[in-house]
């Protein structure tokens, strides 16, 4: 049986989560992100998301910038 690799931070969720959490499609997801409208952060060409700032910012609250450290 394969071994799956586990998050180093179980914080950090993919697009595909994202996209399950808002009912959109994973390339909507990216595209938020890329416009600023969906808490994300990029490291090189890696989009990362935190499921903290994405929870928080579902229930109106501000996401602080770079919650997916």
């Amino acid at each position: 049986m394969p071994r799956t690799k586990k998050p180093a931070d179980p914080d950090i969720i993919s697009a595909r989560d994202v996209a399950a959490l808002l009912g959109l499609r994973e390339h909507g997801v990216y595209d938020g992100a890329t416009r600023g409208e969906i808490p994300s952060r990029r490291i090189g060409r890696r989009v990362l998301f935190s499921r903290r700032a994405i929870v928080e910012w579902m229930h109106g609250k501000p996401a602080i910038e770079g919650a997916a450290q």
